[in-house]
C-alpha cells in the first residue's frame, strides 16, 4: 500500500494532494490516542445502521457531532447535551470513550439566529481536543461565525490553552477537530492557525476534500471543511478522512501523542 501511494504522488499534481494513508486500531502504539470525530447527518435516521459502523472502527475516543447515534457497542458515552432544547439536533454533540476521560460541553457561542457549543475533552495529561462545529456561513447568517471563532482564539495561544475551560487546562497543548464549516485560507481558518496550531492535512489538497459525501448530497466531496489543527507539541500520526454511511461529511480519523 505505501508503495501504491508513493507511486501514485509522484505523477500527482501538487495543488491535488498526496493520497492519504489510513490504519486501524492496531496500528495505534501504547501512548497513542485513536481519536474519530465524525459529523453525521442528523436527518436520514438509519441510526442502528450508524452505530454498528461506529463499533466496528474501534478507535479509543469518538467525537459525534449532530445527534444520531444513542450507543456505541464498546465505548462509554462520557458527555453529550442531547437533554438541550437545541432548535435542530445538529446543534448536537458528544463524547464516547473506551477508557477513562473527560469532556465538557459549553453553551452555544455565535449570533442569536445561529449558534453552536464547543465540546472540549481530555484523554491524554497535557492535550485538549478542542470539538468544533461552527456555524456554517451560508445560507442563513453568517454572522454567527466571527463570535464562534472569537471564542475559540480567546482561549488558544501558541498552540496551548491560554486559560482554564471546563476540563482543559491553561498550557495544555491543543488539538481543533470537527466541522469548522471553513475551507483552508479562509479568514476563520487562518485566525485559527495564527493561534500556533498546523494543518495536519494541508497536503492532503483536493484529495483530501470532506463536503458533500452523500447524506441527501451528491457524493463527490467539493470542499474542505472538516480539518485537524494542533498545537507544535502534538505528534500525529495518519491524519485522515473516511466515508461515513449515510452522512454528507466525511469523518476523520488521527493518532495523537504528547511530545513534552
Amino acid at each position: 500500500r505505501k508503495k501504491t501511494i508513493l507511486f501514485l504522488s509522484m505523477f500527482t499534481p501538487w495543488w491535488f494532494g498526496v493520497p492519504e494513508q489510513s490504519y486501524t486500531s492496531q496500528d495505534a502504539f501504547d501512548d497513542e490516542l485513536d481519536l474519530v470525530v465524525v459529523n453525521v447527518n442528523a436527518y436520514t435516521g438509519k441510526s442502528s445502521d450508524l452505530e454498528r459502523f461506529l463499533s466496528e472502527l474501534k478507535s479509543e475516543a469518538l467525537i459525534m457531532i449532530e445527534k444520531r447515534a444513542e450507543q456505541i457497542e464498546g465505548m462509554t458515552r462520557v458527555v453529550d447535551d442531547f437533554k438541550r432544547e437545541y432548535v435542530k439536533p445538529s446543534h448536537h454533540t458528544a463524547l464516547w470513550c473506551t477508557e477513562q476521560c473527560q469532556g465538557f460541553i459549553t453553551q452555544e457561542y455565535g449570533s442569536e439566529s445561529l449558534k453552536m457549543p464547543i465540546l472540549l475533552a481530555k484523554h491524554q495529561k497535557g492535550i485538549c481536543i478542542i470539538a468544533v462545529h461552527a456555524p456554517p456561513q451560508v445560507p442563513i447568517d453568517a454572522s454567527g461565525m466571527q463570535s464562534y471563532i472569537d471564542v475559540l482564539v480567546q482561549h488558544i495561544n501558541n498552540g496551548r490553552m491560554s486559560t482554564d475551560w471546563g476540563v482543559c487546562k491553561k498550557d495544555d497543548s491543543v488539538v481543533v477537530v470537527g466541522d469548522l464549516n471553513a475551507v483552508p485560507y479562509s479568514l476563520p481558518y487562518k485566525r485559527l492557525v495564527e493561534q500556533g496550531l498546523t494543518d495536519v492535512r494541508l497536503r492532503a489538497g483536493a484529495l483530501g476534500m470532506t463536503w458533500p459525501n452523500g447524506g441527501g448530497f451528491i457524493p463527490v466531496p467539493l470542499f474542505r471543511l472538516d480539518h485537524i489543527l494542533v498545537g507544535s507539541d502534538v505528534e500525529v500520526r495518519f491524519p485522515h478522512s473516511f466515508s461515513v454511511p449515510n452522512s454528507d461529511h466525511r469523518g476523520l480519523r488521527v493518532l495523537l501523542r504528547s511530545a513534552s
